[in-house]
C-alpha cells in the first residue's frame, strides 16, 4: 500500500517532534517540518528527523498564514 500523508510536526518542542516522528514512522510518507520548529532544532535537528526515513518537507514560509 502506498503511503501518501505527510505528518506537520507543528510543535515548539524538540522532544515532542520526534516522539510524535517516531510512532507514525512506519504509517507516514513524510514529515512537515514548520519555521517553528526548525526555529528551534535547526539542520541538526533535520538530521534525527531523517534517521526516520521518512521523506521531509521543511515548510518555512511565514508571509502566507497572518497568525505565523
Amino acid at each position: 500500500m502506498k503511503k501518501n500523508i505527510f505528518v506537520a510536526l507543528d510543535f515548539s518542542n524538540f522532544d515532542k517532534a520526534l516522539d510524535v516522528a517516531n510512532s507514525v514512522k512506519n504509517d507516514a510518507a513524510g514529515l512537515k517540518i514548520t519555521n517553528e520548529l526548525f526555529a528551534i532544532c535547526g539542520k541538526e535537528g533535520l538530521k534525527k528527523f531523517s534517521e526516520f526515513g521518512l521523506e521531509i518537507f521543511l515548510d518555512l514560509k511565514i508571509l502566507d498564514i497572518p497568525n505565523t
